[in-house]
């Protein structure tokens, strides 16, 4: 049920939700541990990280979606207050697995922050 409830909400918000959570269900045929499951949302539940989050003194960098029903954009804002470091990209139309909306996309905003990185473009 939290699987099924979780891929629900990951396809949330998308322009063709029924086959995206299609999609998704095809992905995910392998039952997954219980206990893997209970833990992960017990650390979801309990830990907060945001004096963690407050004190990295690297640059930051985020990818979303403004479809996303399980972390809201609003986030991004509440994120940059804690941080300055703190930058993120926007993905139009896309849900909590914008790496299955965009791949490539995804794929190239990751490789041009380690690029800048390395570049130290940062600084």
């Amino acid at each position: 049920k939290t699987r099924s409830k979780f891929d629900f909400l990951t396809s949330k918000g998308m322009p063709d939700q029924k086959n995206w959570l299609k999609k998704l269900r095809s992905l995910n045929k392998s039952e997954p541990d219980p206990r893997a499951l209970e833990d992960g949302l017990n650390i979801l539940a309990e830990t907060d990280l945001r004096a963690t989050f407050e004190n990295i003194k690297l640059r930051i960098s985020g990818l979303y979606g403004n479809e996303d029903s399980i972390v809201p954009v609003k986030v991004t804002d509440d994120l940059y207050r804690l941080n300055g470091n703190f930058e993120f990209e926007m993905f139009t139309h896309a849900s909590h697995a914008l790496f299955l909306d965009y791949p490539v996309e995804v794929c190239e905003k990751i490789k041009h922050f380690v690029e800048r990185a390395v570049s130290n473009e940062f600084e």
